[in-house]
């Protein structure tokens, strides 16, 4: 059906452009393979790297058997999304299996999380960037609520918010100096850490089969991952029977295996 889709659109010469410009309108294959390109070049051998590090200097981690309470994390990640400016009067935070956010109609905006009750950091940084997206929504004119011009200007924009307040935020000892309070306030059993060791616990660069739960350095790797498939699925009809093959490949290729 997605190839049809192309087709009405006239997208014959280069299909997967078509379905890239749902997200930045203008942007083709020819301005994101040379983006790719270079930032691959750069973010395998720092991956490289930092796993040849870990073995003479390991990330401090969570304490085995230590577990955070999904009522503690969800009073926790209230507290930093309300700092963060998200208001819970016109809108809220509630569990799925994925999360994200959707603004629902002009005044409801709502984001979700879920939980993991060894790792409190899987369910922040989820609140962090769906925050992001949030308060994006948040922010939009009232006055042009319901016409284009009362939308967001793009998936791509959308997504720079999001990863925003996740990252260049919320993966900072700054921001740790002020969250720490909170989080000895709704942990208490957990080690007397500081805003240092606690960064380097939310920085742990590690590979793995699951974008949202990526750190900063493999994050970027998913995403080429996927439009690698996606590009071979609609420009050189890969069938999806090849899928798992394909998949497995370029993990190894990529280093985010």
């Amino acid at each position: 059906m997605t190839k049809e889709k192309i087709a009405y659109y006239g997208g014959q010469d280069n299909p997967y452009d078509v379905l890239l410009d749902e997200y930045e309108v203008g942007m083709k294959v020819s301005d994101y393979d040379p983006l790719f390109a270079g930032l691959r070049s750069r973010l395998v051998p720092l991956l490289q790297k930092i796993t040849l590090a870990q073995e003479t200097n390991p990330d401090p981690v969570l304490p085995e058997g230590l577990r955070f309470s999904i009522e503690a994390q969800t009073d926790f990640c209230i507290k930093v999304s309300g700092a963060m400016g998200f208001d819970f009067d016109a809108g809220r935070m509630d569990a799925s299996t994925h999360p994200f956010s959707a603004g629902l109609w002009p005044g409801d905006t709502r984001f979700t999380t879920r939980f993991d009750e060894l790792d409190p950091f899987s369910c922040l940084y989820a609140v962090m960037h769906e925050t992001g997206h949030a308060l994006y929504e948040q922010g939009l004119s009232k006055a042009f609520s319901l016409t284009p011009r009362g939308d967001a200007v793009s998936l791509g924009v959308h997504e720079s918010q999001s990863r925003f307040w996740e990252n260049q935020i919320g993966r900072t000892p700054a921001f740790w100096s002020i969250a720490l309070p909170w989080f000895r306030e709704h942990f208490p059993d957990a080690p007397d850490w500081d805003p240092a060791t606690l960064n380097r616990i939310a920085n742990t660069v590690s590979k793995g089969f699951i974008r949202v739960e990526a750190d900063e350095v493999t994050y970027n790797l998913h995403v080429m991952l996927r439009y690698e498939i996606e590009k071979k699925i609609f420009n050189e009809d890969l069938p999806v029977s090849q899928l798992p093959e394909t998949w497995n490949s370029r993990c190894l290729k990529n280093g985010s295996e």
